[in-house]
């Protein structure tokens, strides 16, 4: 299970830490056939929501689980004040309380190291339909980076 952190008093510098999502992250996977468009996806430990708005620009189909309120409040506000309306549920990776199989996605951005991991994998692989895919994302971005612009 995830370990229970109060992200709540630390919600807002999270929230602008993780607004730092590059285009060329997307057009990355984009490059390397990972399309959003009219895919369901499951993001788990979503946060104040960076992410989930990154797929829905993409015309994914993208609801966020994410066990902090403090958080779920900051990914609804900030979705409101950018016109998104990306519903977020609570839970954590390892009980999500979403459908059997019907996940074409699942993503996880800087959250891998929270979770139980064999606990999560079969939740993972639960919501999951045949064929679906987990994409585990674990980087920090800095504008101006070579070493981030090259990896």
């Amino acid at each position: 299970m995830m370990r229970q952190v109060n992200f709540g008093q630390v919600a807002n510098s999270y929230a602008k830490s993780r607004e730092d999502i590059p285009n060329t992250l997307m057009d990355s996977m984009f490059i390397r056939n990972i399309n959003f468009d009219g895919k369901k996806v499951a993001d788990l430990a979503s946060g104040s929501g960076a992410l989930t708005r990154k797929i829905a620009m993409r015309k994914g189909n993208v609801v966020g689980v994410e066990p902090s309120v403090e958080l779920r409040e900051m990914a609804v506000g900030l979705n409101k004040a950018k016109n998104f309306t990306i519903p977020y549920i609570d839970g954590t990776a390892e009980a999500t309380g979403l459908d059997d199989s019907q996940y074409d996605i699942v993503t996880v951005m800087s959250a891998w190291h929270w979770f139980d991991r064999m606990k999560a994998i079969q939740e993972i692989k639960r919501l999951l339909k045949k064929n679906g895919a987990l994409i585990v994302i674990d980087s920090g971005f800095l504008s101006g980076s070579e070493a981030v612009e090259k990896t």
